[in-house]
């Protein structure tokens, strides 16, 4: 036989899927509110699931005191990839988002900024993206997060911030990929991550 290219999953595969909290971007606001959304938006039940999930949950879960009762939700799919839950927060509707960056950003009209909501026109957009290409230039995984007081419409949301999350390599994975590579194999590496990351 003949081998020329390898294909590897890369969650769990190459890596352990051993997700840590690494770097929390909340674009100088208060940090309740992203906190709560990292919190709400999972959909844990009795605590297990998705590692991604359950690490955010984790992080999460005892740093804030807020009540939320969810109503109804908008599922991740592939195709979206996000996420919405909708439910009562602080005596109002809101709508928390989750989801790929690029995705979150196209959504939003807005972001909140030092505690303020202000328009998200391109400038805004450069500086989001500047600070998360600091947490995928150093292979962490980020989860982008939103949110709306005033509609519960996807399309209508305030930028609210990020979650860059570690996946730690196998060990003796760098020293087989170099092997293959040696060998004249091209590796290739499926992921549904940021290219960055």
């Amino acid at each position: 036989g003949n081998v020329e290219i390898l294909c590897s999953d890369k969650t769990g595969t190459i890596t352990k899927n051993e997700l840590k909290v690494k770097d929390v971007c909340y674009f100088k606001n208060d940090e309740t509110l992203l906190l709560d959304a990292m919190k709400y938006t999972t959909s844990l039940i009795e605590e297990e699931g998705d590692p991604l999930e359950k690490t955010i949950y984790d992080y999460a879960k005892n740093k804030t005191s807020s009540s939320f009762e969810p109503i109804s939700s908008i599922p991740f799919t592939s195709e979206r990839k996000m996420m919405s839950v909708i439910g009562l927060y602080q005596n109002k509707t809101i709508i928390f988002s989750k989801g790929a960056e690029e995705e979150i950003l196209k959504r939003c009209k807005y972001m909140l900024f030092k505690n303020e909501i202000i328009p998200l026109n391109q400038k805004e957009i450069k500086y989001i993206r500047r600070q998360i290409e600091k947490m995928t230039s150093i292979a962490l995984r980020v989860i982008a997060y939103a949110y709306s007081f005033s509609s519960i419409n996807e399309d209508e949301l305030v930028f609210l911030g990020a979650v860059g999350l570690a996946d730690v390599t196998r060990r003796g994975v760098k020293e087989e990929i170099t092997k293959l590579k040696n060998a004249g194999i091209k590796v290739i590496m499926i992921t549904g991550d940021n290219i960055d990351t």
